[in-house]
């Protein structure tokens, strides 16, 4: 049995799965932050409390993170490469590169095929971050209360953001900064893009049936081949849009600025 035990833990550091170091765990837990450590693969307890952690340069790939709080986390230039984030708090969390607190020489952060489904991006910086592959259904800005009990918008920042073959289904995204995003081959079906703004982005190939684009900033952007079936661009500027071979049956398009499909 003993013998088994030990087969069984050498073969999960073989694979990786225990990648992280032990001592990391512990500094993170004591302090409440780790640069450039190794948290690879490790297991965080539901709704872990990692407020304003300062992770800058860590390898969080494959780590479990799901329900935990990372408001305000300075996460510039960490590894999270198949990451787990499902219903995680991100707002104001600090990805991009031109987050403040971030190093001369430090790299974009990586959270290509991470899972975000469900969390909550208000005010998160995603500024120049990969995000290709990366699971977005349901992520949501959950806009701040003013002391008149009025919602004030603070939107997630995805500007020059890969977000190639990422799924953002069914997001509420209202007031996004995504321009020159690479979103090719992206999936924004039924998404909320309200008001968000798409300047010289990439949507070639992408899906967005059903999106909510009312009033966005589309000028300049790419839309070959993309599927915008059912969705709503009223109000939204179009202009210098490339719509080449674009789906738009049974979209809305009233009061839509500059609509130019070739």
């Amino acid at each position: 049995m003993k013998i088994r035990l030990l087969l069984a833990i050498a073969a999960l550091w073989a694979n990786g799965a225990l990648a992280f170091n032990q001592a990391d765990v512990e500094k993170l837990r004591n302090t409440g932050s780790c640069q450039n450590c190794d948290l690879s693969n490790f297991q965080f307890p539901n709704n872990a409390n990692l407020k304003r952690a300062d992770l800058r340069e860590t390898n969080l790939s494959g780590a479990n993170l799901s329900g935990a709080d990372l408001t305000g986390a300075k996460l510039m230039g960490a590894d999270l490469n198949n990451a787990k984030l499902k219903n995680a708090d991100l707002s104001k969390a600090m990805f991009g590169m031109d987050s403040p607190f971030r190093s001369p020489n430090t790299k974009d952060a990586n959270l290509s095929g991470a899972d975000l489904s469900g969390a909550n991006l208000n005010g998160a910086n995603f500024n120049d971050v990969n995000l290709s592959g990366a699971n977005l259904i349901g992520t949501t800005l959950k806009p701040y209360i003013s002391k008149d009990s009025k919602p004030v918008p603070s939107p997630a920042q995805f500007s020059r953001a890969n977000l190639s073959g990422a799924d953002l289904s069914g997001a509420d995204l209202q007031y996004a900064t995504l321009s020159r995003a690479n979103l090719s081959h992206a999936k924004l079906v039924n998404t909320n893009l309200q008001n968000a703004n798409f300047s010289r982005a990439k949507l070639d190939n992408t899906n967005l049936q059903g999106a909510n684009l009312s009033n966005a900033n589309l000028s300049s952007a790419r839309f070959d081949n993309s599927d915008l079936s059912g969705a709503n661009l009223t109000n939204a500027n179009l202009g210098g849009a490339n719509l080449t071979n674009a789906t738009l049956t049974g979209a809305k398009l009233e009061n839509a600025i500059g609509l130019k499909r070739f």
